[in-house]
């Protein structure tokens, strides 16, 4: 009896939450509970001051990072990590970050190399989480970056966004059919397809695709030149093509932060927003395509592994890791000590 009245609160609480939640304080409270959970010698080694050099140091690859490691933490310390992750991310977003770990077992079968570890995956602190001033958050491995930066209790940035998977498709073995990023390439492939002969001209910028996404992992970019085809160049049913695929990516977010995204993209001017593509227009072959729209850039790029190995990422090239806020604050604390 007792666990069907808990059962059910539970099932209040969720059905409650969306209204009452505040996203600023949730991820402050779910990063001081994590760090809490880590003894203060633990916690010297995956916090950083909110200038320090480690801040835009990002990298979707294999490599070194700084942090403390899911391998390395109890099972209470891994779920209030995840916990962390949630209040970033929508229930797509979480999912799909949790299969692109799970990505690392299915490499480590076909290759047999440590570097392919599910639990290798950094969780790191910048600055002191509170309301009173700036500070982030980023987790990190193997084709996931999440980097998120606040300010007196307010979001300001949570970019680079970045999420890849290898394999793309998955072949063989116990998870033989899961395609993680299957939206993303899928909506790309309808929209490009259905335009007529002279809209191909225009949204084609290039017959073979870029070897990865054009951005990278450079700590900071400039605008692109816009390129490709605007959305008021689209026909209706082709405009909603166009949503669906942005709000395929915006739902990896949030709700609150999803819902804000695609309100500001919305109000946008139609000439403002385009959409441009490079390589084939069907799988199998290396494909590559950009969405780009006021302080917006979102890649799209399967090109390794004969096209089954895709990289995403969204970057804002004003805002990414919330830089120009961290530059008032460095110019006050630089004034302060002088």
């Amino acid at each position: 009896m007792k666990q069907v009245k808990r059962l059910g609160i539970l099932l209040l609480m969720y059905l409650i939450t969306p209204l009452a939640w505040s996203q600023q304080n949730e991820m402050l409270d779910a990063a001081r509970y994590f760090m809490n959970a880590f003894s203060q010698d633990t916690q010297q080694s995956f916090t950083f001051d909110v200038i320090d050099d480690e801040r835009t140091h990002w990298d979707y690859r294999p490599v070194e990072r700084q942090g403390v490691i899911q391998d390395q933490m109890t099972q209470v310390q891994r779920h209030l990590a995840h916990a962390l992750m949630n209040t970033g991310l929508g229930h797509d977003g979480m999912e799909k970050a949790l299969r692109i770990m799970s990505l690392e077992k299915v490499l480590f079968d076909m290759e047999h190399r440590d570097i392919r570890n599910p639990g290798g995956y950094h969780f790191t602190i910048f600055g002191e989480p509170s309301l009173d001033g700036p500070w982030g958050w980023r987790v990190e491995g193997h084709h996931l970056s999440l980097n998120y930066a606040l300010d007196k209790g307010k979001l300001v940035s949570f970019t680079p966004f970045f999420m890849g998977t290898n394999p793309a498709d998955v072949r063989e073995g116990p998870l033989k059919g899961m395609r993680v990023l299957s939206k993303e390439e899928d909506l790309g492939f309808q929209l490009v397809n259905s335009l007529n002969d002279d809209q191909h001209k225009i949204a084609v910028i290039n017959e073979k695709a870029p070897g990865d996404i054009i951005s990278d992992n450079k700590r900071q970019i400039e605008p692109f030149a816009p390129e490709g085809i605007t959305v008021g160049q689209l026909t209706q049913g082709q405009k909603v093509l166009f949503w669906q695929l942005v709000k395929t990516y915006a739902h990896n977010l949030h709700p609150i932060i999803a819902q804000h995204e695609m309100a500001r993209l919305q109000q946008a001017s139609e000439n403002e927003l385009y959409f441009a593509w490079a390589g084939a227009t069907h799988p199998g072959v290396g494909h590559y395509y950009r969405i780009q729209g006021p302080e917006t850039l979102i890649e799209f790029d399967n090109t390794q592994n004969n096209a089954n190995h895709i990289h995403t990422v969204w970057r804002s090239p004003e805002h990414d890791f919330g830089l120009d806020v961290l530059r008032d604050h460095y110019l006050k604390s630089h004034a302060q000590a002088h």
